[in-house]
C-alpha cells in the first residue's frame, strides 16, 4: 500500500504538466520530424496542438459544470484559472484546430494527424501523473494491494471527509484505487499500440480513429471507478465513443470496397498476348 505523506515543495499538478509537455511535445516534434515536416511546420503544429489541448479541456470542464448547475459567475472566474480540466474536450478541440493549421500550412491533415497522434498517449501519461501527485481524479476505496492513501492536503481526502467515509482528524484517506495511474497506464498502452499500428497503416486517418477508439472506450470504462462522479462528461464520452466506432466501421467498409474494386479492375486488365508483342527490328528488316 502506498501513502503520500507530505505536500510536495512545488505545485503537484504543475509537475505533471511539465512532464506532459516534455513527453507530449517532445514526442510530437520527433514524430513530425520523422514524417519529413520542416522545423517551421513542426513548431506551428506543436504550439497549436498543445494550446488547443489546454483550452479545449478547460472549455469542457466549464460546460460540464454549467450543465450540472454548479457554475456561478464567482465560480466561473475562480475555475477559469484553476487546474481543473476535462481531457476529452482537449483532444477534440485539438483535432478541430489541427485541421485548420494543416490547411494553413498546406499539408494533408489526416496524414499529419496519423504521424503525430501516438504522442497523445504520452501526453495522457504526463497529465495523469500530475493528477496522482495532486490527489484529484481519485478512485473509490478498495483493499487491493496497490491501493493508495492520500494525505490531508489532497482533494481525495476532503471528498472522503465530506462523505463521512473517514472521521474528522484522520491523517490520511482510506486505501483508494489509484485511478490516475490506471489512466496513465492506458495512455502508455495507447502510445505503444499506435507505434506498432503505424507500421501496418492502410489509409490516412486510420491511426486517428484507433486513438479515439482506444482513448474514449478506456476512459468510459475507467470512469466507473471514479469516486467523485462527473455524469455529464461520462455520458459525453460514451456518446462520442459510439460515434467514433460508427466512423471506424464506415471507414473500414469503405477501404475494403475500394480495395475490392481496385483488385477487380486489375483482373479485368488484358494481359499482353503473343500477337500484341512488339516485333523485333531485325525481323522487320529481313
Amino acid at each position: 500500500m502506498i501513502s503520500l505523506s507530505s505536500p510536495l515543495p512545488y505545485p503537484p499538478f504543475l509537475i505533471g504538466v511539465i512532464i506532459s509537455v516534455v513527453l507530449g511535445c517532445g514526442s510530437a516534434a520527433w514524430l513530425f520530424h520523422r514524417a519529413g515536416y520542416s522545423p517551421l511546420q513542426i513548431t506551428a503544429a506543436v504550439l497549436t496542438l498543445s494550446t488547443s489541448l489546454l483550452v479545449g479541456s478547460k472549455l469542457l470542464f466549464i460546460a460540464g459544470s454549467w450543465a450540472e448547475g454548479n457554475l456561478t459567475w464567482q465560480v466561473f472566474r475562480a475555475e477559469l484559472l484553476s487546474r481543473r480540466l476535462r481531457l476529452p474536450g482537449g483532444f477534440f478541440f485539438a483535432l478541430f484546430t489541427g485541421a485548420l493549421v494543416a490547411r494553413a500550412l498546406r499539408v494533408k491533415f489526416l496524414y499529419a494527424a496519423d504521424a503525430v497522434v501516438p504522442a497523445a498517449g504520452l501526453t495522457i501519461v504526463g497529465l495523469r501523473i500530475g493528477c496522482f501527485l495532486e490527489g484529484c481524479c481519485y478512485g473509490y476505496p478498495t483493499s487491493v494491494p496497490w491501493a493508495v492513501r492520500f494525505p490531508r492536503w489532497t482533494e481525495a481526502y476532503w471528498w472522503q471527509l465530506a462523505n463521512h467515509i473517514i472521521p474528522y482528524g484522520a491523517p490520511t484517506t482510506l486505501p483508494t484505487h489509484p485511478l490516475q495511474l490506471y489512466f496513465a497506464l492506458a495512455g502508455l498502452a495507447i502510445f505503444v499500440g499506435l507505434m506498432v499500428a503505424r507500421r501496418y497503416k492502410r489509409y490516412d486517418g486510420e491511426l486517428v480513429l484507433l486513438f479515439f477508439l482506444a482513448y474514449l472506450w478506456s476512459t468510459w470504462l475507467l470512469e466507473f471507478m471514479r469516486a467523485n462522479k462527473h455524469p455529464i462528461t461520462h455520458a459525453l464520452v460514451f456518446v462520442t465513443a459510439l460515434g467514433a466506432t460508427a466512423i471506424w466501421v464506415w471507414a473500414e467498409r469503405r477501404f475494403r470496397v475500394q480495395r475490392a474494386s481496385s483488385s477487380h479492375a486489375d483482373r479485368r486488365q488484358p494481359s499482353p498476348s503473343v500477337q500484341d508483342a512488339p516485333v523485333p527490328a531485325r525481323i522487320l528488316s529481313s
